[in-house]
């Protein structure tokens, strides 16, 4: 029964917008203010002159 009740449900789920995006912070990148935090060659973090 509950299997029956998730496959009802799973037709009105709707998709994640940014799937993509899940995987990077699990490998360790960061994200600041919503934007991925870009690195240089070494590793480290690009600095921004904004």
């Amino acid at each position: 029964m509950v299997f029956k009740l998730a496959l009802c449900a799973e037709r009105k789920w709707r998709r994640l917008n940014g799937y993509d995006q899940l995987l990077k912070p699990i490998e360790g990148r960061r994200f600041v203010d919503e934007i991925l935090e870009e690195r240089n060659a070494a590793g480290v973090p690009a600095k921004h002159n904004s």
